[in-house]
């Protein structure tokens, strides 16, 4: 998926998606401050991270 979005949206959605993984997939232990400030300070770029995904499957809402 990345490919095919350009470079600045690649490293400002980045973040998110490894956020994403932790989430996921139970790497490691999850620091519930961090998920904290994520959901307080960074939901806007979570937004964004899944309308990219929401693009890239050529889904419409």
């Amino acid at each position: 998926m990345m490919q095919k979005l350009s470079i600045v949206n690649c490293n400002s959605i980045s973040g998110m998606a490894g956020f994403r993984n932790i989430l996921v997939h139970e790497y490691g232990k999850i620091d519930l401050k961090k998920v904290a400030d994520i959901m307080n300070n960074h939901l806007n770029d979570f937004r964004q991270y899944a309308r990219y995904i929401v693009q890239y499957l050529g889904w419409s809402f």
